[in-house]
């Protein structure tokens, strides 16, 4: 991971805030409101749990979680999707039971690819993160 990177993540971030002065979900995922530690964490998470490292931020997006799309060394592009603490272990399991299920019948979806493991202590608990493969373009899409 490079500061290079971390810092266009970061400015992603903010850029997201826009002018908003109020409260942010990151605050809640994260326990901060410090973009750079923030894109550290993403980053780092994605380096120790995909296999690869990140080399390129595509997009960055939060609204109820935290949602990062980044190009990896080995080419994949995929999405880490940091929840908040009420997104409990349990809760994101399931989802990625289902989510695995539907990708495995050959359903339109990204592939599940790690998660949930822990990324940040949020202000109300620990964090989870997710990460799934960046959905291929509609008409590029697997053939059962």
């Amino acid at each position: 991971m490079t500061d290079r990177l971390a810092a266009r993540l970061a400015s992603l971030i903010v850029a997201a805030w826009g002018d908003w002065n109020g409260p942010v979900v990151e605050e809640s995922v994260f326990g901060t409101r410090d973009a750079g530690a923030i894109a550290q964490a993403v980053l780092g998470w994605a380096g120790s749990h995909l296999g690869s490292g990140p080399v390129d931020v595509e997009w960055y997006h939060a609204s109820v979680g935290c949602s990062t799309a980044l190009r990896l060394a080995d080419g994949r592009g995929v999405v880490v999707k940091a929840h908040q603490p009420r997104f409990t272990a349990s809760y994101l399991e399931a989802s990625a039971t289902v989510h695995r299920h539907l990708y495995e019948s050959l359903f339109p979806c990204a592939e599940p690819l790690a998660g949930p493991l822990p990324i940040a202590a949020g202000v109300l608990g620990t964090s989870l993160a997710t990460a799934a493969g960046l959905m291929p373009l509609p008409d590029a899409g697997r053939v059962p």
